[in-house]
């Protein structure tokens, strides 16, 4: 066999990326006084037909009846839409610098395609129930060029144009998922660098600057919890809000605080978790999913797409591990046309060539991503349901269980081929079936010993 040299992130030429970043919540839908000069205020209204995250009667043919009223007919699915006359999102300009590249960075103007918000069972007649969950959705476009800013100095010309790279989008996708901090010191590790000069709360003309006090706080959550701000359109001239107002004040405290944070208050940070979950595709040259060495073999691009991992800007192979652990986790059904999918507990990745058709991106981004969510959700529910039991509020954690039978454990997500085959890896990815199972035996256990 024909042997190859591995090829770094930075030379895979991508021809379209767009990425869903999903951020979780517990929410609870509250009535409040008009805010200040409303006619300037960013609010939630119902999606319509003109926006990316609706599905027509004909789409929702694609679940069973119990997964369309789970997902849409007791949910609602809001757009976040700019004040009369506001222009839409502000411009997100987006800078990282490769390794070894002599301070030359990569500026990316993003566009934001919408913004997004997701309630289970919010028509419901539920009161405080763990199956209120809600999900915020921000959905970027990558541009299809990018901009290479050379230091003053350079004798070459200090702005040129070059072609969007794998590297590129894997980098924005490290990076912006992050809604809290990771660690100490993350920020240095560019993620200021990626941000610095960009509006983190599209209501202010603030900008984000890491000299200033306040930056994690803004960087982080403040570019999400603004969106918890903003109140779904009146109804009758009745304001509406999905969270209450202390528990942004208590998110923030929280994240804020350095010590002694079990006994703090988490506000709507509920999920265990500090990075949203990545919804990504490409199109770009489908010989890049091989490694080359072997025509059995994934390449190290597929896994650090699928896994939302740093791009390489040095040639490398997948390790042992990696090709162990992306084989079960990819979804063949169309390699043979250069096409397939990816899916880990955190993230889920698609790759079409760069000729493939643009219905390929709407159903990932369509109903294959209503099947991601609906298994989230289950996902977030459980891990809610199960810190319940460990809490004094473990008797509404029980009472929360057996609708949980119901709702998130059906017997079929979906009765189309590609569907059922592609929730079991989902289901498998996020491990909610051994979740429920774990769950189901603790409940038993709760109720048993507290008799």
């Amino acid at each position: 066999m024909e042997t190859h040299h591995p090829t770094p992130d930075t030379a895979v030429n991508v021809a379209r990326a767009r990425t869903r970043f999903v951020v979780p919540f517990p929410y609870s839908v509250n009535r409040r006084g008009e805010p200040n000069n409303s006619s300037t205020v960013w609010t939630w209204t119902d999606a319509t037909p003109a926006d990316p995250i609706w599905r027509s009667a004909i789409d929702r043919n694609y679940f069973t009846l119990e997964t369309e009223a789970t997902r849409f007919t007791r949910s609602r699915t809001l757009v976040l839409r700019p004040p009369i006359g506001g222009g839409g999102p502000p411009p997100m300009n987006l800078e990282w610098f490769p390794p070894f590249a002599n301070s030359i960075r990569r500026r990316l103007a993003m566009i934001v395609v919408g913004a997004y918000m997701v309630l289970f069972e919010s028509l419901n007649s539920l009161q405080a129930s763990a199956l209120l969950q809600g999900f915020l959705v921000v959905d970027l476009e990558f541009p299809g060029t990018v901009t290479v800013v050379r230091p003053v100095q350079s004798p070459a010309n200090t702005e040129t144009p070059d072609r969007l790279t794998l590297a590129d989008v894997l980098k924005v996708n490290e990076l912006f998922k992050y809604y809290r901090l990771p660690y100490q010191g993350h920020s240095a590790n560019g993620h200021s660098d990626m941000f610095r000069g960009c509006r983190f709360d599209w209501r202010k003309e603030a900008l984000l600057d890491p000299e200033q006090p306040g930056y994690s706080r803004d960087a982080y959550l403040g570019r999400w919890d603004w969106m918890l701000q903003c109140p779904i359109d009146s109804v009758y001239g009745t304001w509406y809000y999905v969270v209450p107002q202390e528990w942004i004040s208590q998110a923030r405290h929280f994240e804020e605080s350095s010590s002694r944070r079990g006994r703090l208050p988490r506000g709507w940070l509920t999920f265990p978790h500090d990075r949203a979950f990545v919804w990504t595709a490409v199109a770009a040259d489908p010989a890049h999913l091989k490694d080359f060495r072997s025509t059995d073999a994934d390449s190290s691009h597929w896994v650090h797409l699928v896994n939302a991992d740093p791009p390489a800007c040095s040639p490398c192979h997948a390790s042992p591990y990696e090709l162990e652990w992306i084989r079960p986790r990819t979804y063949r059904r169309w390699s043979h046309l250069g096409s397939q999918h990816g899916f880990a507990a955190d993230s889920a990745a698609f790759w079409t060539p760069p000729d493939g058709s643009n219905q390929l991106f709407d159903s990932f981004f369509g109903v294959h991503f209503d099947l991601a969510l609906t298994v989230l959700y289950s996902r977030v529910v459980l891990l809610h349901i199960g810190a319940g039991l460990g809490s004094s509020s473990y008797r509404s954690s029980l009472s929360d269980f057996l609708p949980c039978v119901e709702l998130l454990m059906p017997l079929a997500l979906s009765l189309q081929q590609q569907g059922h085959e592609m929730e079991a890896l989902l289901r498998a990815a996020m491990d909610t079936d051994r979740m429920f199972e774990n769950l189901a035996r603790r409940v038993y256990m709760a109720v048993k010993l507290r008799r």
